[in-house]
């Protein structure tokens, strides 16, 4: 199946170029065999960001598959508006990855999907809650 990656890319002043932002995602979405929907902004200020803008949008109407951004400053100036930015996606079942840094967030799979990629050590403790992993404390322990 044939994916639909959209890349962020942004820089804060017209002074700066975002030519090595584009190059490494487009390489990276070359190696995944992804198609590209490109998003930039060209001078972006606190409030006004048109292309960031147009791209929640779309992932609202499942446009595209995965959003790809060069650094995390790129996307998102606090951590509660990255969390909340990639909540927003993971609910449109978009997922968000950042490479250069590591990060794929991506919304929850299947349990036969996930289970598939954890190999055979990881499978049960994937599958069961995390309530039957983890003993509850028992009131006859306290004297209740």
């Amino acid at each position: 199946m044939l994916l639909t990656a959209a890349l962020y890319v942004r820089v804060s002043t017209l002074d700066q170029n975002d030519g090595m932002q584009r190059t490494e995602l487009h390489e990276y979405c070359r190696r995944m065999g992804w198609s590209v929907i490109e998003y930039a902004e060209k001078k972006s200020s606190v409030r006004k960001r048109p292309a960031y803008d147009q791209l929640m949008a779309d992932a609202r109407q499942r446009k595209f598959d995965v959003v790809l951004v060069f650094m995390l400053d790129r996307w998102a100036r606090s951590l509660k508006y990255l969390l909340n930015s990639i909540g927003a996606l993971n609910s449109s079942g978009i997922r968000f990855i950042c490479p250069r840094q590591g990060i794929g967030a991506r919304p929850l799979l299947a349990a036969r999907e996930r289970r598939d990629e954890l190999g055979p050590v990881g499978r049960a403790s994937a599958i069961r809650p995390l309530s039957d992993r983890v003993p509850l404390v028992r009131r006859d322990w306290f004297g209740a």
